[in-house]
């Protein structure tokens, strides 16, 4: 129906951190090689205000306590963080 409709899907997602869970992998690497999809991951550092600053101070949120392990799959989407 999308294709029919010339609509598209937006998917907004970190990767699980259940290894059994592999989902959000599997729908990325399927978008990156349809040459009909446009696919696209941006880590923190690449995700910044208007003025080129962190939306997220990780300094911070690692001394709260947040584990290296989630770090790595919140702000860096990285899909081997759960092994």
């Amino acid at each position: 129906m999308t294709r029919r409709s010339k609509g598209w899907l937006l998917y907004l997602y970190t990767p699980s951190d259940d290894p059994k869970k592999p989902h959000g992998k599997t729908l990325y690497d399927a978008a990156k090689k349809d040459p009909d999809s446009f696919c696209s991951l941006k880590t923190v550092e690449e995700t910044t205000d208007h003025e080129g600053n962190s939306l997220f101070p990780l300094d911070q949120i690692r001394l709260n306590g947040l584990s290296e392990e989630a770090v790595q799959r919140e702000y860096y989407c990285n899909f081997e963080a759960n092994k």
